[in-house]
């Protein structure tokens, strides 16, 4: 099924990008980026804090616990983990948007520069 999802993305990518105009691929794409800020990073801001609460909690906080915050989710016990769930993956998703707001906006710019 996931492999599904991905296959189906990648198609619908390469008809948005075949199909849409330049400056309507730079727009979408800027959109998209807002879009995953605004909701990105307060999501990851409500994670790395309710990380660091449970990981307090537990009385060992690593140093540089926030450079791969992942690691650390065992640790921090599973009912923990379920409160801060929902902000991880929400915050991830705001990544992934973020990123895909970017690639339109790279290849409406290229598309500009093709056309002349």
């Amino acid at each position: 099924m996931f492999e599904a999802a991905v296959v189906g993305g990648v198609i619908a990518f390469g008809a948005i990008v075949a199909l849409v105009s330049a400056e309507g691929l730079v727009f979408l794409g800027a959109v998209l980026a807002g879009l995953g800020f605004v909701v990105g990073v307060p999501a990851a801001f409500v994670y790395h804090a309710k990380l660091y609460a449970a990981l307090k909690q537990t009385g060992v906080v690593p140093s540089r616990w926030w450079v791969s915050p992942t690691k650390h989710h065992a640790a921090a016990g599973e009912q923990a983990e379920d409160n801060f769930a929902w902000a991880f993956r929400l915050g991830a998703a705001g990544f992934v948007v973020i990123v895909l707001g970017c690639l339109f906006v790279a290849l409406g710019v290229w598309k500009l520069r093709v056309q002349g």
